[in-house]
């Protein structure tokens, strides 16, 4: 297989430049934020703009380039090509010099040194990319991939790939993170873990091993992944694990039997931090009912982790529901420390009332923006899920505690480190009493009244009243009283979030994360479909005949 790559905005993401840059030549006012597209667009409306734009790309592309990222995921696909033989070029529209650059910077010259700095390209065998080659004109760039007759071509610019001159048999993808360039006819995708999925499929077994050792930089004698319960132990030669990420057992040169974790692409939380830094934290101020981080590797988003060999928990106890609550007492504890000052917020955390309804907003938007085709769907929306948002939404306005407002934000002191999505279904039993919880790849600060909220609603939780009841005292004793009123008017509302998750699955971005990393099965796709659409209409129905006076006590 051969396949071509365009290099701006397809490989190495911009968008931080762009915003710096402009703020750097005074283009926009400060305090300003937008992408790359939204800083063009203001850049051109300006007198002048044309010009000033022309300006501001060639410093990006040439002064300011070392300030550029790869796009989350392109690394790690790459690395899989050059694992499977497939050969990659990149071929890119970029002139020796930029527009209006008095310095002369070359931009082929800086897009090379990117290249090798961040260890995709390099003279030797173990290049990522088997050739780049520059072209000044479009025309040429088309004229090359005609040549080359590659199996794929991958653009983030529909005037190439649909181009009438492009070749018809290449098959393209319209590489469109932001939705907002315009493919007509081109099968667009809006990450890499996208196209991983569709051109590599899932890992092989061999593949995983090699990874893993680039991980850990260690000899592995074996490594399986794992269907169901992450670290239950259950073996299987399909890719497997949990829903948002692979986990594999693997054993190393040594005898010890760590967990390789394969983080999905998000562009929103940085899934590797917030778990491999967070854990370590942990351990390192003597938290032990969480594993042990041993490597990770940033380019790949992937880390080890001490396996944990223990049974699901089921049959909850009092003394279970204690040990949740006392490692969430430590971890409370530890927000006056240093180390976690600057940590980052726990994924989609929430500090007033008007942030969750801004998420709720976003997460119905991005459902309708990037779900596939569903009559079911769509019909659920309009009339069930969206009506009952308006009205939940004017309730918990009305109903939000004092002394604070609705839209006002809580305090530094009135936050929490929080694992975010904590449960027993993130935990395994590993002896007669002892439980060790996993999964922290959302920790970081939120709201304790959204942690208090989402344990009771998370769809693998299944608390018995009396287990609920010990939940929310032993919940208030860490955090409070006022913290529980907010989370009696916030439930309703997180409720709403859960009604949507559930229907991630219709989202294209997110159903191909889960098969490359998961290994759902596409011929099954209809099945789960109908079944999570099922499974949030029953939320709904439960939000909606409780939500006025679920007793949260």
């Amino acid at each position: 297989m051969h396949l071509g790559i365009d290099l701006d905005n397809t490989v190495i993401s911009y968008d931080e430049v762009f915003l710096f840059g402009a703020l750097e030549l005074k283009l926009v006012p400060i305090g300003w934020e937008g992408s790359r597209l939204q800083v063009r667009d203001y850049v051109r409306h300006q007198k002048d703009g044309d010009i000033a734009w022309q300006r501001l790309q060639g410093k990006v592309y040439g002064k300011w380039l070392h300030l550029a990222k790869l796009f989350p995921g392109v690394y790690r696909f790459l690395w899989r090509c050059k694992y499977r033989n497939i050969v990659v070029d990149i071929v890119s529209h970029k002139t020796e010099y930029g527009h209006l650059d008095d310095e002369k910077i070359s931009l082929r010259k800086s897009a090379l040194d990117f290249l090798i700095e961040h260890e995709v390209l390099s003279m030797s065998s173990e290049s990522l990319i088997n050739k780049i080659d520059f072209f000044s004109r479009k025309e040429e760039k088309l004229e090359h991939i005609s040549k080359k007759q590659f199996d794929w071509f991958i653009d983030d610019l529909p005037e190439i790939v649909e181009h009438d001159e492009f070749p018809r048999k290449t098959k393209t993808f319209g590489f469109d993170p932001t939705g907002a360039s315009g493919f007509r006819f081109t099968n667009t995708v809006k990450s890499w873990a996208e196209i991983e999925n569709y051109v590599l499929g899932k890992w092989l077994e061999d593949e995983v091993k090699d990874f893993a050792s680039r991980v850990s930089d260690r000899a592995v004698i074996d490594c399986k992944w794992q269907s169901g319960r992450g670290n239950s132990g259950i073996k299987t030669k399909n890719i497997g694990g949990r829903r948002n990420a692979g986990i594999s057992r693997v054993e190393m040169i040594d005898g010890a039997i760590n967990a390789l974790k394969i983080y999905p692409v998000d562009y929103h939380h940085d899934r590797l931090f917030s778990e491999y830094e967070g854990l370590r934290l942990l351990r390192q101020r003597n938290i032990k009912q969480v594993p042990r981080p041993i490597a990770s590797d940033r380019k790949m988003q992937a880390a080890m982790y001490e396996w944990i060999e223990g049974e699901p928990v089921e049959n909850l106890r009092k003394n279970d529901l204690d040990q949740a609550l006392d490692l969430l007492a430590n971890i409370h504890s530890l927000r006056g420390f240093p180390e976690f000052s600057t940590f980052p917020g726990a994924s989609a955390a929430i500090f007033s009332g008007h942030q969750l309804e801004k998420q709720i907003y976003e997460r119905l938007w991005r459902l309708r923006d990037q779900s596939v085709k569903s009559s079911k769907l769509k019909a659920f929306l309009t009339g069930e899920l969206e009506p009952m948002v308006k009205e939940i939404l004017k309730w918990s306005r009305m109903h939000w505690p004092k002394p604070k407002n609705y839209d006002e934000a809580i305090s530094l002191k009135e936050r929490t480190l929080s694992p975010s999505d904590f449960g027993f279904h993130n935990a395994l039993r590993v002896d007669n009493s002892q439980i060790m919880f996993f999964d922290f790849e959302y920790f970081g600060w939120d709201d304790p009244a959204k942690l208090i909220g989402d344990f009771l609603l998370h769809p693998g939780m299944q608390l018995s009243k009396e287990l609920r009841s010990l939940w929310i005292d032993g919940a208030k004793d860490i955090f409070g009283k006022i913290v529980i009123e907010r989370a009696r008017v916030m439930w309703p509302m997180l409720g709403l979030c859960w009604c949507i998750i559930l229907l991630n699955e219709y989202r294209k971005d997110i159903w191909a994360r889960r098969t490359e990393i998961v290994g759902l099965d596409p011929k099954n796709k209809n099945i789960m479909l109908d079944r999570q659409l099922k499974l949030s209409k029953k939320y709904l129905q439960r939000i909606k005949e409780t939500y006025k006076d679920f007793q949260f006590e």
